[in-house]
């Protein structure tokens, strides 16, 4: 299928739409994305909160970040694409930060492994990472810092040499989430 059917389609759903006195739905690049309804937008976030929850949780206790609960992540930033109250991004911008942020943290840490041996954030933390790129596109960055600097305030006063990043990236998530929703309702 090529984009120019989807094109053609996106503008039929919106001439209708406009027709019917309904607004219509987002369109970007010439996809036509239409925002969830209510009830997927509020299971996709409860989804969402709870994964962070639950991930950061097993991360402090086992120091793994789980592939399914990873995959819960990037799924609800998946429901999400079509929704602007987290990210006000076109979808596909921010897929590009996901593949991204994937593959620039994916690169540094296979090569600080071949450098210096050990093990740094893992690929957990990378994997988790691109899932929240999903949710919040380029905000991921303010996560990312936020978590950081939180992980610095309780790890530093402790001297350890190494911890669990998730549940870091987790707390920071929750926050920029609760942040984004909050500019966007304002």
């Amino acid at each position: 299928m090529t984009v120019a059917p989807l094109a053609l389609a996106g503008a039929r759903l919106t001439a209708q739409a406009s027709l019917a006195g309904r607004a219509a739905p987002s369109s970007y690049d010439g996809l036509t994305i239409g925002a969830p309804p209510g009830p997927v937008l509020a299971l996709a976030l409860a989804s969402l909160l709870v994964s962070c929850i639950v991930l950061g949780l097993v991360d402090a206790r086992t120091r793994r970040l789980p592939n399914a609960l990873v995959g819960v992540v990037a799924l609800c930033g998946v429901a999400l694409l079509g929704s602007d109250l987290l990210c006000r991004e076109p979808p596909a911008l921010r897929v590009c930060w996901c593949a991204g942020t994937m593959a620039a943290l994916g690169t540094c840490e296979t090569l600080r492994r071949r450098l210096r041996g050990g093990q740094g954030i893992g690929f957990g933390d990378v994997k988790l990472i691109a899932a929240f790129a999903l949710v919040l596109g380029s905000s991921v960055i303010v996560a990312v810092l936020l978590s950081c600097l939180l992980a610095l305030a309780v790890e530093v006063p402790r001297r350890r040499r190494t911890f669990a990043f998730g549940p870091y990236l987790c707390l920071a998530m929750v926050v920029t989430c609760a942040g984004s929703a909050l500019a966007a309702l304002a």
